[in-house]
């Protein structure tokens, strides 16, 4: 994570475009000089987190970037913070495509070394200081954990390994499409999304890179399930707080590896927006541990994903085999 890393990759996709480091510094409003000066780090001039972005947008703009994760790559590389959802809503990031890791890495090359992965595998938790907060917003919650299965004691060394590169297709799928982690522990995420439909976008491209790497294990299935849950949620110090919270982690608990559940709330929001081929299997009504309210919990299935599980490790309350 460098300056020199940042500005190499700036050339390298202007190189990729056809473009010259003296169109983006017109694209930006200023002069060739005072742009390689402070891309290079040299003279007297610094280059602020607010002025790296504006370079990430430039480069959207002339469409020498096309992708949410390359965008994301970009700031991740000099430490800059995410762009905020409003960012996101307006051009040129707006155009830019969501990532879809199912077509990235088709031959499951994680995109840096497993060491810089695992270091931001165990980072501490972060604050979700992008998403706009109030006293009771409406967000939509992503969770995915490994799923240990029934088998006591530790993880097999080989799957120690490869959950540094599968903590990194999370990160990049969750923070590609618009959301972001408000904590992480080493085989848990906890995501916050605007909307649904960004929520469901990430959980697809997790998914469908860990089944297309083959990344299983030893039940044949990949390790990592995922929930998702919308609701009004409260916001303080830096966490989030309330039902919703409690909801999205009993959904979880239910599901099984390889598994993405969604909630009636969340379903009802993305039903009209599900990208084709992807469809939603109504599972019945359950009663979640420790909830007093059952709820309609639904399973997403369709190309790059697995469809067949055992049954929810949660009472069924009605059964309803409808999907939409």
């Amino acid at each position: 994570m460098s300056l020199f890393t940042f500005s190499e990759k700036v050339k390298s996709y202007l190189k990729a475009a056809g473009c010259s480091q003296k169109v983006l510094a017109n694209t930006l409003g200023l002069q060739h000089t005072v742009l390689s000066h402070k891309l290079n780090g040299t003279g007297r001039t610094i280059l602020t987190h607010p002025e790296i972005k504006e370079i990430v947008k430039a480069l959207a703009k002339l469409e020498a970037i096309s992708t949410r994760l390359e965008a994301c790559e970009l700031l991740r590389e000099i430490e800059c913070p995410p762009f905020s959802h409003q960012d996101w809503g307006n051009s040129p990031l707006r155009e830019l495509e969501a990532a879809d890791f199912y077509a990235l890495y088709p031959t499951g090359t994680p995109a840096k070394s497993s060491s810089v992965l695992h270091t931001a595998m165990i980072a501490p938790f972060e604050s979700n200081s992008s998403l706009q907060h109030s006293e009771n917003d409406t967000v939509t919650f992503l969770f995915a954990d490994f799923e240990r299965g029934p088998a006591p004691g530790a993880l097999p060394a080989a799957v120690k390994k490869a959950l540094a590169g599968h903590g990194a297709v999370l990160r990049q799928a969750i923070e590609g499409n618009g959301g972001q982690i408000f904590k992480q522990l080493e085989i848990s995420y906890y995501a916050a999304f605007p909307t649904a439909t960004a929520a469901l976008a990430a959980a697809l491209a997790a998914q469908r890179t860990f089944e297309r790497n083959g990344w299983r294990w030893e039940t044949g299935k990949v390790p990592w399930r995922i929930a998702i849950h919308t609701g009004n949620a409260g916001y303080s110090d830096d966490a989030y707080f309330g039902l919703p919270l409690s909801r999205t982690a009993c959904l979880l608990s239910a599901g099984h590896s390889g598994q993405i559940l969604l909630t009636l709330a969340s379903a009802e929001l993305v039903r009209d927006q599900l990208p084709e081929e992807i469809s939603l299997w109504d599972l019945g009504e359950y009663r979640l541990k420790d909830l007093d309210r059952p709820g309609r919990i639904f399973q997403v299935v369709g190309p790059g994903l697995l469809a067949e599980f055992l049954p929810l490790a949660a009472p069924e309350i009605h059964p309803a085999p409808l999907s939409f």
